[in-house]
């Protein structure tokens, strides 16, 4: 049975994604999104293209849009496809009872989400991960004499807050630019 979703972006990789498994499944599909000429805005999938706020800079003009979008039009399933997961689960009940939202409790995003506690979750499970270390300042990184590696940001993406060190004049120079 077909059903009518809203992506919450159009934007990423993510979202071309799913708008051709969804698509191609026979699904209408909606989407929402801050930049005019985004990824997915033109997909023969896409029915409809709504304009929004950027959820990262105004978020609670984000989810004002959302609300307002699922109160104008039907929606069987709001899709978080992106970032924007992590907005969504802090204020997921907001949206309880109006649309089809699977999304787990903020809780358990915040865990996936933070680097740190990420490496925290893999170490308590076994599984597998690249040697981690955690600092609590940034000056730590003075002493790392482990090279390569990379210096990431708790909370960030690889194209904003990740860095490849190659070696000690490569984390002087890193930790000269960061604020």
């Amino acid at each position: 049975m077909p059903l009518k979703i809203l992506l919450s972006e159009a934007s990423s990789t993510s979202a071309r994604q799913t708008l051709y498994a969804l698509g191609r499944l026979g699904h209408t599909i909606d989407v929402c999104d801050f930049q005019r000429l985004c990824l997915g805005r033109f997909s023969r999938y896409v029915r409809a293209f709504y304009r929004c706020p950027p959820f990262s800079t105004a978020p609670r003009a984000y989810v004002e849009f959302i609300e307002e979008r699922l109160r104008r039009e039907h929606y069987d399933v709001f899709f978080p496809v992106h970032d924007q997961v992590f907005l969504l689960a802090r204020c997921r009940q907001r949206f309880a009872g109006k649309v089809g939202l699977a999304l787990p409790d903020f809780a358990a995003i915040e865990q996936l989400q933070s680097k740190a506690a990420f490496a925290r979750l893999m170490a308590t499970l076994e599984l597998p991960q690249p040697r981690t270390t955690v600092l609590d300042d940034p000056q730590a990184l003075r002493g790392i004499d482990d090279y390569p590696c990379y210096v990431k940001l708790d909370y960030s993406t690889a194209g904003q807050g990740v860095w490849p060190v190659e070696d000690r004049a490569g984390m002087q120079r890193l930790m000269e630019s960061l604020p």
